[in-house]
C-alpha cells in the first residue's frame, strides 16, 4: 500500500511560553485538494511554514514524511527540492520581467554561459499549455490581472516539480471569472497527483474545491470531514465553538424596524458617466433612513462600489439626477467635503485605500478627525490617547498598544480600528464596502455586532458584500444592481439568495 503524499506527526511549535501549535497529526495523499481553515491565530499559517521549511527542523517537535520517509526540512529550499511549493497571499513576481523570466528566476537554461532564450520561452509555453493557459511566455508580468498572475505562482511551482502545492488565501484579490480559472487550474494538478493544501476564508469556495476539511482552533486539529459529508454551520462551529446562530446578532432586524427615523440620503434617478461619457451607474433611485441598513447587493462590475465612491465625492464622474442628505440637496465634491457633511467610507481595499500600514493604531484610528484633538494646529496628544484607548478596548481590538504598526494586527482588528475611525467622526450616514473582506468567522462575529450597534443608534448605514448571507441577515432592505442600473429593492423578510441572483443576473 502506498503510503501518504505528506504526513506530520505530533507536531508542535511554540514561540517563548505561547505555544501556537499542539500535537498536530494530519495525512495528505497523491490527487488531493484539503482545506485548512480556521480563525486568524488558529495556526494555519505557522503550519504552512513548517511544512515548507521556513520554520526549519528543530525550530518545532514532532516529524514530517513524505511517502513515508522522514524528512528534515532545513530552508525553503530544501522543501522545493523536496517537491513542496507554497504562493503566499502577497505575490512574489518581478513586475517589469516576462512570465518565463518570472517563473524561471535564478533558475534560466543556459548555453555556453549564455541564458538560452528561445529555450527560456519554449519550456515557459510548455507549463503554460499544461495549465491550458492562453497568454504569450514573453508578456510581461505587469500586463497581467491579478488571477493570472497567481496562475503564473503555480506555473512557477510546476516548473519545480512541486507534488505538494500550499495555497495561502490564493482568491482573495480575484474575480469570479479568476476564481474559477484558478479552481480549473487545481483540478488539472489534482489529476496529475499533487497534494494541494488550500488555506481560505471563503468557505463557499472551501465547499467547491476541495476534498477533505480539517480544522484548527487555537493552535489544535480540532476536526477532519470528507467535504461532501460536512456544512458549513458544522465547519463554522468547530473553527469559533459556537453555532452559526450566534455568529449574527439576534433580534436587531425587529428593535431598528421600530426605531427607524427620519430619511437620511435620498437618490432620485442618478446617473454617472466617465469622462468618455459612458455611463456607470443609470437613473439610480434609492432611500436610507436613521437606524436602517440598506445592503447593495449585484455581481462584480455592477456599480456597487461606484456608487457609494461617487456619494463620497471619491470620483471624477459627472453627475445628473439629485442627491439629498437629510432633505437637503448635497453634491459631494471631495472626501473632505462628504466627511464634513457627516458621510463616512469603509473602503473596499484597506490596504490599497484605507491604512497606512507603517505607522501605529493611534495614528490610523485618528487620521480622519484630528481637528477633535487640535488646538491651534497642535495636537492634544494625551487626549488622543485616551480616546483611542477607550476604543481599542470598546471594539476588543487585540494588540499590545496603540503604538504598534497597524500592518502587524490581523485582517479582522486591522478592520475594527478602520471602522473606529469613522466612528470618531460621528457619522449620520456610514458606507461599508466589503466591511468583513478577508477576516475570519469569529472577527466578523464582532464585526456584525458592531455595526448593528450602530444601525441601533441612529446611523443610516448603506453595506455591499459579495457574500450574500452577510447581506441577507444584516440587512432591512436589499437592493440590487446590475450593469449600473437598479433591478429591485427587496425586504429583507422577502428576499432570498434566489431572489437576489435573479435580478442580479437579468
Amino acid at each position: 500500500m502506498t503510503p501518504p503524499l505528506l504526513s506530520l506527526h505530533q507536531v508542535s511549535k511554540s514561540f517563548g511560553k505561547v505555544s501556537v501549535l499542539e500535537d498536530i497529526s494530519f495525512e495528505g495523499q497523491s490527487g488531493e485538494i484539503v482545506a485548512l481553515v480556521g480563525e486568524n491565530g488558529a495556526g494555519k499559517s505557522t503550519l504552512m511554514k513548517i511544512i515548507s521549511g521556513v520554520w526549519p527542523e528543530g525550530s518545532f517537535s514532532g516529524s514530517l514524511k513524505i511517502l513515508g520517509e522522514t524528512v528534515q526540512l532545513l530552508s525553503p529550499k530544501d522543501a522545493q527540492n523536496k517537491g513542496i511549493s507554497i504562493i503566499h497571499q502577497e505575490l512574489h513576481l518581478v513586475s517589469e520581467l516576462s512570465i518565463a523570466e518570472n517563473i524561471f528566476l535564478g533558475r534560466e537554461p543556459h548555453r555556453w554561459g549564455i541564458v538560452d532564450w528561445q529555450a527560456l520561452f519554449k519550456n515557459t509555453d510548455t507549463l503554460l499549455k499544461e495549465l491550458d493557459l492562453s497568454f504569450s511566455s514573453q508578456t510581461a508580468v505587469k500586463h497581467l490581472s491579478v488571477g493570472e498572475k497567481q496562475l503564473v505562482e503555480i506555473a512557477k511551482a510546476l516548473s519545480l516539480k512541486a507534488q505538494i502545492l500550499i495555497l495561502d488565501e490564493p482568491t482573495s484579490a480575484l474575480t469570479e471569472k479568476e476564481t474559477q480559472s484558478l479552481f480549473k487550474a487545481l483540478k488539472k494538478l489534482k489529476s496529475e497527483g499533487v497534494l494541494c493544501l488550500y488555506i481560505s476564508h471563503k468557505l463557499s469556495e472551501v465547499f467547491e474545491i476541495s476534498d477533505r476539511i480539517c480544522i484548527l482552533r487555537d493552535g489544535k486539529l480540532v476536526s477532519s470531514y470528507p467535504t461532501p459529508k460536512t456544512t458549513s454551520d458544522q465547519v463554522i462551529s468547530d473553527m469559533v465553538g459556537r453555532t452559526i446562530s450566534e455568529i449574527f446578532p439576534e433580534g436587531s432586524l425587529t428593535q431598528r424596524k421600530t426605531s427607524l427615523g427620519k430619511e437620511a440620503l435620498r437618490l432620485t434617478h442618478l446617473t454617472c458617466r466617465d469622462k468618455n461619457g459612458n455611463s456607470i451607474l443609470k437613473d439610480v433611485s434609492l432611500s436610507v433612513h436613521e437606524g436602517e441598513i440598506l445592503g447593495i447587493a449585484g455581481l462584480m462590475g455592477a456599480g456597487r462600489s461606484e456608487l457609494i465612491l461617487t456619494l463620497f465625492g471619491a470620483t471624477p464622474f459627472s453627475i445628473e439626477g439629485e442627491i439629498s442628505l437629510f432633505g437637503r440637496s448635497f453634491r459631494p465634491t471631495s472626501p473632505r467635503h462628504a466627511i464634513e457633511a457627516g458621510l463616512a467610507l469603509l473602503t473596499e481595499d484597506r490596504k490599497l485605500s484605507g491604512m497606512i500600514p507603517e505607522r501605529p493604531i493611534r495614528d490610523n484610528m485618528t487620521l480622519a478627525c484630528l481637528k477633535q484633538f487640535s488646538n491651534q494646529k497642535i495636537i492634544d496628544g494625551k487626549q488622543e490617547k485616551t480616546l483611542v484607548e477607550r476604543f481599542i478596548t470598546q471594539f476588543k481590538i487585540k494588540t499590545q498598544n496603540q503604538e504598534t504598526e497597524i500592518v502587524h494586527l490581523s485582517g479582522g482588528n486591522q478592520q475594527k480600528v478602520l471602522l473606529a475611525r469613522w466612528l470618531l467622526t460621528k457619522p449620520k450616514v456610514l458606507f461599508l464596502d466589503e466591511p468583513t473582506r478577508g477576516v475570519d468567522v469569529g472577527a466578523k462575529a464582532e464585526i456584525y455586532q458592531l455595526i448593528c450597534e450602530l444601525a441601533c443608534q441612529g446611523v443610516a448605514i448603506i453595506l455591499i458584500s459579495s457574500e450574500l448571507p452577510e447581506v441577507l441577515n444584516l440587512s432591512d432592505r436589499i437592493a440590487v444592481l446590475n450593469q449600473g442600473s437598479l433591478t429591485g429593492v427587496l425586504d429583507q423578510s422577502l428576499a432570498t439568495q434566489e431572489k437576489i441572483m435573479s435580478l442580479a443576473t437579468c
